[in-house]
């Protein structure tokens, strides 16, 4: 798990909670729900794809509490305002994150096109995916892993998902 940056907290994140919805005119940054509608311009999904990647690219490296707004601020040359336009808080983009690896892992494997449906193909499969990693050097581990370590130490479910036994002992 990475470490926080020094000046950097450790502070856990709800990913659980959903903030309310924000009405025009009405809260700020602290506590409101950004309102993404369906006339988003081809630029701003340029913008929020490029912050997510921006994002994912930083806690990656430092981690997802050794990341801080500020550092998506300067990474990518976006304002605070426009931060808030597209991610309620931290945890709303580390969210996002969380989809975008989501998809980029998927992607990697190619089920789709090559599903493991034999032994070959699970071997072709094993084959790709550490080639992947191998061509990294093996330094970048799992995609979701590392944030699932990360938040797994912070995080947990709202009603123990049901479970009595959540979380394991």
């Amino acid at each position: 798990m990475a470490e926080p940056r020094p000046g950097r907290s450790a502070q856990p994140l709800d990913l659980a909670v959903q903030p309310p919805e924000r009405r025009p005119g009405r809260g700020g940054p602290a506590g409101y729900r950004a309102v993404m509608t369906s006339t988003i311009t081809p630029r701003g999904v340029a913008t929020r794809a490029r912050i997510i990647e921006a994002t994912a690219g930083l806690m990656a490296v430092h981690g997802v509490a050794g990341t801080s707004l500020d550092d998506v601020r300067r990474a990518t040359g976006t304002s605070k305002s426009q931060l808030y336009h597209y991610f309620t808080d931290k945890a709303d983009l580390v969210r996002a994150v969380i989809g975008y690896q989501r998809d980029a892992v998927l992607a990697e494997q190619r089920l789709e096109e090559e599903p493991i449906d034999s032994l070959t193909a699970l071997r072709r499969w094993r084959y790709r995916t550490v080639a992947a990693h191998r061509a990294t050097g093996f330094s970048q581990g799992c995609r979701l892993g590392r944030i699932a370590a990360e938040l797994t130490d912070t995080w947990r479910p709202p009603s123990r998902c049901g479970r009595p036994d959540w979380p394991p002992a």
